[in-house]
Order: C-alpha cells, then sequence, then structure tokens
C-alpha cells in the first residue's frame, strides 16, 4: 500500500486501484496507489454522509432513549396498578433491562464486528420496537419482566454500534459534534414524545372506559421504533457497506479519515485478535473511559427510572410533569448544540465541557436534597432539578472518546463493551438506590447522586492529566527521532492500516 501526504491540503489520501469495485474496501486497502483529493471534494462526501446518518441516527438513538425510559411515563398513568405492581418491583423493571443489557452486551459486539453491521442493527431496532409494543399486553409484573429482559437484549447494540459507525465515517476532530448530534435525541425526541404522551393522559381522562394512557405509550413508540427499523435497514451502514456512495465517493470517504489513524472500515473482521483483548484491559486510558461511564451512569439509571416521580413529588399533577418537563430538554439540546460548535472549531476542549458540566449537576441535586418539601417550593425545586440534569455531559462526550481515541478494530470493540457494562452496572445500582421507603422525595438517593458526581469530576481531571502527559511524552520521543511531522503522519496512517493499536503506534494523538 502507497500513500502520500497532499502539500496544499495537509491530508493523507488513498485511492483504489483499477480492479477495485467499490464492494469491498478492506479488501482494497493493500493495493491504493495515489490520489489527491481537493477540500471540495471531501465537503461533499462529508455533506452527503450527513444528510443520509446523521437524521437516521438521531432519530434511532432518539427512540432507544424514549423505549428505554418509557416504563417511567407509564408508572405514572397506571401500569402499576393494572400490572399489580408491589414494593421493589418497578425498580427491578429498569435493573433487570441492564442486567441483560450487559449480559449481551460482549456476544452482540462480537456479531456486529463480524457481520454487516447496518443489517444487524437494523434487526435488533426491529426486535426491541416490537417489545415495547407488547407491553401494552402484560397483565402483570412477571410479563413485564420478561419484556424488560429481552428489550436489554435486543437494544445492546446501539451504543457501541454507533460508535464504531461513527468512527468509520468521521475524522477525530468531528467524532464528539457527530456523537452529541444523535445523543441529543435523547432530549429532542423527549419532547416530541412528551407532547404526545400528555395528549394520551388527557385523552384518558375524559374517556375511562378507552385504551388506557399506559398502553397508548407503548404501542406509539414501539410501533414509531418499528416503522424507523424498515427505513434503516436500507440507509444505515459502513462505508463498506453502503449503496447510496459511488465508488469514487467510498474511496473519498476513507481518504478523510486516514488521519485517525486507525484504518478505515472498523467491521468485518472475522478474526478476534486476542492481543487488543489484553491490551485493552491494560490500558489506563480504557479504564478511565470505563469508570467514566460507571460514575455517571449511577445518577442516569436514578433519574431515567424515577425522574417523573420525583417531579410528581414536587407538587405537580401527572400531565404538569410531562408538559413541565419540555423546558429541561430544550436547555439539554441547547447545552449539546454549544458544545458541538465548540469542539468542531476548538482542539481538545472537550474534557473542559466534561468538567463545567458536573459543576451545576451536583450542586442542584445537593441543594434539591436540602430544600424543604413544602409545595411551595416546588418551583424551586424544578429549577434546580433543570440545572442538574447537564450530570450527563461526560457520559456522551466519553462515549466519542471510544471512537477517537481507541485503535485497532478489536481493541475498538472491546473498549466499548467495557464502557456498556459499566454504563449497565451504573444504571441498575442507580435504579436501586432509590428505594420506597423514601418516598416521595429520595432524599438518600440524591445526595449519593451527589456524592457520584463529585467523585466523576475528580475523575475527569486525572483522566486529563493522563492524556495531556502521553501526548506530550509522544511529541517528545517524535522530536528525539528527528522525523518530520508530515513523514510521522504518513507512517501513522501506514501502522493504522496496519490495524495497530493507540499503544503500538507512537504517532496516534488522543483527544481531550
Amino acid at each position: 500500500m502507497s500513500a502520500v501526504l497532499s502539500q496544499d491540503e495537509s491530508t493523507i489520501s488513498h485511492e483504489k486501484d483499477e480492479n477495485f469495485d467499490g464492494k469491498d474496501v478492506e479488501n482494497a486497502q493493500d493495493s491504493v496507489v495515489l490520489q489527491v483529493y481537493t477540500d471540495k471534494e471531501k465537503n461533499r462526501v462529508k455533506w452527503k454522509v450527513d444528510l443520509y446518518l446523521m437524521p437516521l441516527m438521531y432519530v434511532i438513538y432518539g427512540l432507544q432513549q424514549l423505549d428505554k425510559t418509557s416504563i417511567s411515563s407509564q408508572y405514572l398513568f397506571g401500569i402499576a396498578k393494572a400490572t399489580h405492581m408491589v414494593g421493589t418491583q418497578y425498580n427491578w423493571l429498569s435493573t433487570i433491562f441492564y442486567l441483560t443489557y450487559m449480559f449481551a452486551e460482549f456476544p452482540s459486539n462480537w456479531i456486529i464486528q463480524r457481520y454487516n453491521i447496518g443489517k444487524i442493527l437494523t434487526g435488533y431496532i426491529f426486535l426491541w420496537g416490537s417489545t415495547v409494543m407488547l407491553t401494552a399486553a402484560c397483565k402483570n409484573w412477571t410479563q413485564l419482566m420478561a419484556l424488560k429482559a429481552l428489550q436489554g437484549i435486543f437494544e445492546c447494540t446501539i451504543g457501541p454500534g454507533f460508535l464504531l459507525i461513527i468512527s468509520s465515517w468521521y475524522t477525530q476532530q468531528e467524532h464528539a459534534a457527530r456523537a452529541l448530534i444523535f445523543m441529543s435525541a435523547n432530549s429532542g425526541m423527549g419532547i416530541i414524545s412528551d407532547i404526545a404522551i400528555y395528549f394520551f393522559g388527557t385523552a384518558a381522562q375524559r374517556n375511562p372506559d378507552g385504551l388506557p394512557a399506559w398502553k397508548a405509550i407503548g404501542i406509539f413508540i414501539g410501533g414509531w421504533t418499528v416503522l424507523v427499523a424498515i427505513i434503516s435497514f436500507f440507509i444505515l451502514g459502513t462505508p463498506n457497506e453502503v449503496w447510496w456512495l459511488t465508488k469514487e465517493e467510498k474511496a473519498i470517504a476513507i481518504a478523510r479519515v486516514d488521519r485517525n489513524m486507525a484504518g478505515t472500515d472498523q467491521t468485518g473482521k472475522r478474526v478476534l485478535n486476542w492481543g487488543q483483548v489484553r491490551e485493552a484491559f491494560r490500558d489506563p486510558n480504557a479504564w478511565f473511559i470505563t469508570l467514566n461511564a460507571l460514575l455517571v451512569s449511577i445518577p442516569n439509571g436514578g433519574v431515567s427510572a424515577f425522574g417523573t416521580i420525583i417531579n410528581k413529588s414536587f407538587g405537580f399533577t401527572q400531565e404538569q410533569v410531562i408538559i413541565y418537563g419540555i423546558p429541561r430538554l430544550c436547555y439539554n439540546i441547547v447545552w449539546f448544540y454549544f458544545i458541538c460548535f465548540m469542539t468542531s472549531k476548538i482542539k481538545n476542549i472537550r474534557m473542559i465541557f466534561m468538567l463545567v458540566s458536573e459543576l451545576p449537576a451536583f450542586a442542584g441535586f445537593l441543594a434539591l436534597s436540602l430544600v424543604p418539601a413544602d409545595v411551595s417550593y416546588k418551583w424551586t425545586k424544578w429549577s434546580l432539578y433543570l440545572i442538574a440534569t447537564v450530570f450527563s455531559t461526560p457520559l456522551f462526550l466519553g462515549w466519542s472518546m471510544v471512537s477517537s481515541n481507541t485503535a485497532g478494530k478489536t481493541k475498538k470493540s472491546v473498549v466499548a463493551s467495557m464502557v456498556f457494562v459499566a454504563y449497565c452496572v451504573g444504571n441498575m445500582i442507580g435504579s436501586q438506590v432509590f428505594r420506597t421507603k423514601d418516598a416521595p422525595r429520595y432524599v438518600k438517593a440524591t445526595i449519593g447522586i451527589s456524592c457520584c458526581i463529585g467523585v466523576e469530576f475528580f475523575v475527569l481531571l486525572f483522566w486529563r492529566f493522563y492524556l495531556v502527559r502521553e501526548n506530550k511524552r509522544r511529541d517528545q520521543a517524535l522530536a528525539d527521532s528527528g522525523m518530520t511531522p508530515q513523514a510521522a503522519e504518513l507512517e501513522g496512517a501506514e501502522f493504522g492500516y496496519q490495524d495497530m493499536t493507540d499503544l503500538e503506534n507512537p504517532h496516534f494523538r488522543y483527544a481531550y
């Protein structure tokens, strides 16, 4: 394989040979010849990729969050009474979801790495949407538990799968912004869902003998998911899989990501590299990403399952809880898109936003624990809860670090699995710290959440220090070697095509 650095663009470009048919990018990587692409060509392909992938990934990720947290809205509208729940049975509906999610994580990641990621993800989306629809038919807690267990298995692939897709299409500088775009759907799609749920609730009140609101919620969100799964079958995938790029556009798409030094298509490898598996478990950066996911997921698990219940305890009706939650979602959208803009313009600013986000979150949850229970303070508590909800920023930006800071196909898959297992464990813990005996304020739980956020702040500081120091060490080694930056970038890209990891490739630099 040969590669060059374009003098006018400072970017590495690869091109297919005359025998490349555009269908097997991965096998063509060892037979490339010189080709220079202009910024206009690369931007045109990037725009086309954004047009096809970003709206679809946005909707899918948002639906995953709605499907996952729909049980919280259903609880407001009577699912507990209809299915005869008692004690902590509601807590266990959230816990069983993350338990099966966790155990299915590694085998599911193996599957999406081995086969066509677009088609595999589509199948999982269709199955989890069908599962959510079936909750409307449940008559008892046992049936709900079975469906939530299946839902956890089917949803576990989306996060890691999307990270692999992002890393195969976008440059390291673009990872954070693209990941935040589809992750902001948690709020954006939540607004649409909350409006629909509000109308389901009011309609059920006007017609008590009609379809219960909690059943309508399951049918609506699950049916929407099934419809999107059908659409994704024709669009979702990596450069090696999609039909909507020409041969030339596929080559340009691959050339754009050369500077990631992680190879190109991150899926389709049928051989597990055990050396990379071992390295993943020895890599401090991998454990920082994992610890970050664990600590942020504890409050996430509690808020996902009990957020609406906490808001109702402020003194609002169940319909008001839904409507008054919309400003909070808008606030999150504005915050996320501000970060998207800044991270796309300024290099290595992600962890600054991760740190800043934890300050209002810590203060908000701690103050929420201290404000008196009197209903006259309901708007004070609503405001505190609103500013605290940016606590999830390090979780989403941390996920983008998997794409940006991990090289090696097997290692990237293993690290993604580690992160999402930690995500599951954290969410399970979070759903269990809210105890029935502490209702309706759950003071012990909100204090616990504050403690997790405080610890997370210091973990982020140490993590950033480690990445900055490692980059400086590598920069010094490069300077001592006498190699020019251009030559180092070329060699680094070649090492990426050889499937070398970030620890093996001396030219790899970490984003922070």
